[in-house]
Formats: structure tokens, sequence, C-alpha cells
């Protein structure tokens, strides 16, 4: 059964309607462009439609730590018992990209009570393998796509459940979390949580789901400088930036983080009560217990020198000796370094 390989989800629903399903799938990304969201999607639609929840008699998942030839071949040679496929999923095998003789040789002799799927990152167009399930299976490739399709599909998301979205909404959402479609679906899920009391969502309530995840990521990563976790620290340090948080404010956000917690320590010092700490540090009742616990993994020495550092990598910036970026980076490795 030959495909045209554009319009993969009009193709998935004939067949999902029809119920007339080929004996091998291959669902891959686009080769510049991956878009695993999408593929995912048509791979929960295609499984939901050929097996049964819990049924691991007759379906079996493979993926790129435990995929093996002979198993997907033994696996999808199986008769289904009590259903009407034998279905096998391998996920990333790789056979795509680098070939498989042993599977080329046994794909035409698939029965029509079998159905093969796999889902790929990586394909050559030029191997046989991929030559033959676009010649007699079903190839459908995911591409990323263009600004328009992405927001008309990032409003329905949000408008699901009968939420009222205001406009400029899906553009904030994009503007903050990129364009990749997983994180932009786990951005609309948090910010459709954070507003569920009214099922309103406003532009005003994208900023205040995006600064939230930004101090929390700040504060992950004072706690790692505390334990001098180098490497940890840098990590949230990337995926601040992945959030596209400017490295300017990434650095206003730990200096103002630090000296919360100089003053944490300095009233604590003078055994004052934590209600004191949060009308006085201006930070909310329930976060004192944290910031408590934060500051204590610190000597007062060290949380001066934390803030003294922060000023000095910000006039560095200022004076042109560093860039935004390296100043930070200079600043987090400088700060594990010294604990």
């Amino acid at each position: 059964m030959h495909m045209a390989e554009k319009e993969p989800f009009s193709i998935l629903k004939e067949h999902l309607e029809t119920r007339q399903f080929s004996r091998v799938y291959l669902l891959m990304t686009d080769k510049d462009k991956p878009e695993r969201y999408l593929m995912q999607q048509a791979r929960d639609q295609l499984l939901a439609a050929v097996t049964v929840p819990g049924d691991d008699i007759n379906f079996t998942r493979y993926n790129s730590d435990n995929c093996r030839t002979e198993g997907i071949i033994s696996d999808i040679s199986t008769m289904p018992m009590f259903a009407e496929y034998r279905v096998v999923l391998a996920e990333d095998s790789g056979y795509f990209k680098k070939g498989n003789d042993e599977l080329l040789e046994f794909l035409p002799e698939i029965g029509d009570n079998a159905i093969l799927i796999f889902c790929e990152g990586e394909v050559d167009r030029t191997r046989k393998l991929y030559k033959w399930v676009s010649k007699s299976g079903t190839v459908l490739s995911f591409k990323k796509p263009g600004n328009a399709t992405l927001l008309k599909w990032l409003s329905r998301r949000l408008a699901a459940d009968g939420y009222r979205v205001e406009n400029g909404v899906p553009e904030m959402l994009i503007a903050s979390a990129g364009n990749d479609m997983n994180a932009l679906n786990q951005e609309a899920e948090k910010l459709r949580s954070y507003c569920l009391p009214g099922k309103e969502i406003y532009r005003r309530d994208v900023e205040a789901v995006t600064i939230r995840e930004a101090e929390n990521r700040i504060f992950e990563m004072v706690s790692a400088v505390a334990n001098g976790q180098k490497d940890k620290a840098i990590r949230l340090y990337t995926d601040l930036l992945e959030l596209r948080e400017p490295p300017m404010r990434i650095l206003f956000l730990l200096a103002r983080e630090f000296n919360i917690l100089l003053q944490v320590k300095e009233i604590r010092r003078e055994k004052k009560p934590g209600a004191d700490i949060a009308r006085l540090v201006k930070v909310p009742p329930f976060a004192v217990k944290n910031y408590t616990a934060e500051a204590d993994k610190f000597t007062y020495p060290e949380l001066i020198e934390a803030a003294e550092l922060c000023q000095e990598m910000d006039l560095a910036i200022k004076e042109g000796r560093l860039s935004d970026r390296s100043a930070v980076e200079r600043l987090v490795v400088t700060l594990t370094l010294r604990k």
C-alpha cells in the first residue's frame, strides 16, 4: 500500500476510519527540523486503534536501548491471541539510518494479522529499507508546522474544555517557550492549570507563569551552588536560556536570591521568628522554610562573597569586559568551585 508523504494526519485518519491498515508503518520526523510531538500523537492514535490497553501478549515495544532484529522478527511472526493484530512498535531503532538487510529480507513475509510500526528521528531515504516501506507500507513524515499553523494549534490547545483566551496569549507563549511543540504543550497545560478557577487565560497569566518558572530554576541553581554541583548549576542556567530568559535577567534574579539569603541569615543570627523573616525580607510565609534551609547551607562570609561577585559581574558587563552570557557562566562556575 503506497501512500504519498504529505498530510500525514489525513492519511492516518483514512486508515483509522476504514480500518485498512498497512502491515508496516514508518513514522518519521523531518531531517532538519525534528518534530517529535506530532509523530508521538500519530503513534498514539495508531496504537489506540490496533491494540487493547494492557494487552502485553499481543503488543511489544522496543526502543534504542533494547532493539534487536531477531526479537522484532520473532514477535511480529507470532500469531495474535484473542486479538485482531499482533503489534510491534520500534522507536529510534536506527535501522533506517544505517540499514538492516536481515529485516529488509523479512518484511515481505509479515502476515495480514500483524502490524509493525517504526518511529524514527533519523532516516536515510536512500536506504533500501526506507524505499521498501515507502513502496509497500506507509510512510508518515512529520515536519514542524509554520507559524500560522502553530498559532492555530496552540490556540485550540489553550481553548479546549471551554477556556476563554485573550488575544495575544498564544503569541506570548511561543515567544516565551519557543516553537517546540512538546515544550509548548507542557507550557499550555501549566497555564491552563494556573487559570483553572476562572477558566480565563490572560496575557498577565503568561507573564506570571513564565516568571514563576524562571524563579524556580534560579532557586534550584542557588541550591546546586550551595552543594557544589557545578554541572547541575550550568544545566539549569542552560535551561533558563532555552526558556529565553536574558542572561542579564538571570544575573538580576541570582543577585536577588543571594541578597534574600543574606538577609535571612542576618535575621536568624538575631534569632527573630519566621513571621518576621517573611515581613522583613518580603517573601511569602510559605517560602520562609525553604529560604531558611537554603541559607543554612552557606556561611555568612560565603553569602557576602556571592552577593559581591554578582555586583562584580554586573559591572564587568556594563564596562564591556565580559559578555552577559560569559559573566553569568563565570559567576556560576566560580561560586560552585568555592563551595
